[in-house]
């Protein structure tokens, strides 16, 4: 039995391939009543309870483990409608964690960077845009999903800001790959999702040309597997920090052998190519000062391939890059080639309605529906916040202080970079959003406080965790002494 679902809620569009299912029956259950309904599970909600009180009673650099915690393990079906408005839980603990970030005063210590106005202008030229375009029933469509990416954005960019939050994140994620591993290594021998209680996936794991693809929790198997493809890249700069026992175990190795275990169960090029990616971002890592001579070389040569190919560089990448047999690529390079030979129909308000090219139907690449959302102005600062970030990036690797910061937000670097080319081929919806967004955020406050140039000491607070450590109880912080622990750490980095 072959089917063709498309189905968008609240902003978080959901689209699935055509499956052919050997079994001969597709669990219609995943995408029945999607729209302005409640769909709440026993146990998703207790998981959501649980979640909700550790956000606002964690420490800062802790609390965004309940993020990855939902992300993991509620599907984005599980959620609460109020009138017209959705609100999965992924949303809702994002929302949660922009209260928490508010409430605590936590924002106030952050100095605004040009990523953080352009992010505020992505959403709001994305909403406004499509108020003009399509009235307010789209508006508050794209609204949904710019809810769901700012709150992602500034739960990176306000929960995780140190070397440290981002070992404690990481170690996060190798006790979260544990059992994503193991529902996902059973969905692959049994053929069955046992996520699809929950609703939002299939009861029977999705086959393509022969070959099951699992997807656990996520949304799709290309997120599944990009969200860790993503990650892995940290975790080398884990390895390589020379941390804890602890933390190089559960925030190096494990997610780096689980992560890969997720990606080969997902069975999609999208993921592995992610992973290659991380590890051609380390292998250049003695090349890190003169990234700008590399880059120069690489826009040079994608230019020259672009224009030698009769079907250019899409063409070349999409059409060749196939890791499991079963990719779409065509369609991908078809995606991009309407984007292109139709700019006069979307570049000024975008397009609601993009009939003309059939491969608009399913639109699987980030920047194709920012285009065809906000038109060529919102286009243009999705592409200035992806340059901005590196550059933040950079400006981090050459002012770190210490071997420990510059590892780390090198890996942060890398992470983002397979970010930015994976949603090329995938779009950025459900838990793609803290794949995208929030490491974008923790690539920039990172990048800030490795060179000491970020956070102002912690104001008092009400509550929220214990303050920083090395703060005096009235926020001033601590002095260390001439010849102190702290100097001596400086000068050991420094000097590696």
């Amino acid at each position: 039995m072959t089917t063709q679902a498309a189905i968008a809620f609240a902003g978080d569009r959901i689209w699935s391939t055509t499956l052919a299912q050997e079994a001969g029956e597709v669990s219609a259950r995943a995408w029945e009543q999607q729209v302005d309904s409640s769909i709440v599970h026993p146990l998703a909600l207790l998981v959501l309870g649980v979640s909700v009180i550790w956000m606002f009673a964690a420490p800062r650099g802790r609390a965004i483990w309940s993020i990855l915690v939902i992300a993991c393990f509620i599907p984005v079906a599980q959620r609460i409608a109020i009138v017209e408005l959705d609100f999965n839980f992924l949303r809702i603990i994002g929302v949660c964690a922009l209260l928490r970030l508010l409430l605590y005063g936590e924002l106030r210590t952050i100095r605004i960077q040009l990523a953080d106005r352009l992010m505020i202008a992505l959403v709001g030229t994305v909403v406004v845009l499509s108020l003009l375009r399509g009235g307010a029933g789209e508006a508050i469509t794209q609204a949904g999903a710019g809810l769901s990416f700012f709150t992602m954005y500034w739960a990176g960019r306000g929960l995780v800001r140190t070397s440290e939050d981002v070992r404690q994140l990481m170690i996060a994620v190798g006790v979260v790959a544990v059992p994503v591993a193991l529902f996902m290594t059973i969905e692959q021998l049994t053929g069955r999702n046992n996520f699809s209680v929950f609703g939002g996936v299939d009861t029977y794991t999705i086959l393509r040309a022969g070959k099951l693809r699992a997807q656990g929790a996520f949304c799709h198997p290309i997120i599944a597997g990009v969200f860790f493809a993503c990650l892995l890249p940290v975790s080398v700069g884990i390895i390589l920090s020379r941390a804890r026992r602890t933390a190089v175990l559960l925030g190096g190795w494990v997610p780096i052998g689980l992560g890969m275990v997720v990606v080969v169960m997902t069975n999609s090029s999208t993921p592995i190519a992610g992973v290659l990616i991380g590890l051609l971002g380390w292998s250049v890592f003695r090349l890190r000062r003169n990234f700008g001579i590399c880059i120069g070389a690489l826009l040079v040569l994608g230019l020259a391939a672009h224009f030698a190919s009769s079907r250019g560089l899409h063409g070349v990448v999409f059409n060749r890059v196939d890791f499991t047999g079963s990719s779409t690529g065509y369609h991908r390079y078809l995606l991009v080639d309407g984007m292109l030979k139709n700019v006069s129909s979307w570049a000024l308000l975008g397009d609601s309605d993009p009939g003309y090219n059939q491969s608009f139907q399913d639109q699987t690449n980030m920047y194709v529906i920012t285009a065809l959302t906000g038109g060529l102005l919102a286009l243009g600062i999705q592409v200035a916040l992806v340059v901005a970030a590196f550059r933040s990036a950079a400006a981090g690797i050459r002012s770190s202080a210490t071997r420990d910061g510059l590892l780390t937000c090198y890996g942060l670097g890398c992470a983002f970079m397979v970010a930015c080319v994976s949603f090329t081929a995938v779009a950025c919806f459900g838990q793609g959003a803290f794949t995208w967004y929030a490491l974008l955020g923790a690539l920039v406050s990172v990048s800030q406080s490795v060179g000491g140039t970020s956070f102002p000491a912690d104001r008092p607070r009400t509550g929220g965790g214990p303050p920083r450590p090395g703060t005096r109880p009235g926020g001033a912080a601590a002095r260390p002494r001439e010849g102190g622990s702290a100097d001596k750490g400086r000068s050991r980095g420094a000097a590696s």
